[in-house]
């Protein structure tokens, strides 16, 4: 699981949805989130290393939440590669399908896009 400390900037209801902008690591998030939900200011960003999707870094994603990043090591598994790169201070990591991975050409220090959807991020505070 991938988890980074943010700060809420923005909540806005729209029906039973609350669209929340949060800052973490210098850089803006979009989040949908179920009414009712009470949120602190600060709250922890959560993430499946499955749900991280990889591009060029020359590609047009249609996404809210697209950051650029480079490799920092990887560790090849017959089906997946764990991929590990650096948003500000932290460590995150995606798990790849080792045939995209290999297609791609996939190394260390490459640098790359990559995104999460606004749905797959789960927003906790430290009272839950």
């Amino acid at each position: 699981m991938n988890i980074l400390d943010a700060t809420i900037e923005t909540i806005v209801p729209h029906g039973e949805l609350l669209y929340v902008q949060a800052r973490a690591a210098d850089s803006m998030f979009a989040i949908l989130a179920l009414t009712p939900l009470e949120l602190p200011q600060k709250v922890h960003l959560l993430f499946k290393e499955t749900d991280i999707l990889l591009a060029h870094k020359d590609s047009a994603l249609l996404s809210p939440n697209v950051y650029a990043a480079s490799v920092q090591s990887i560790i090849k598994g017959e089906l997946f590669w764990q991929v590990a790169f650096g948003f500000g201070a932290h460590s995150l990591v995606a798990l790849v399908l080792a045939e995209n991975a290999k297609a791609q050409n996939l190394e260390s220090q490459t640098e790359f896009l990559w995104s999460i959807k606004p749905t797959e991020i789960t927003l906790q505070s430290d009272d839950t």
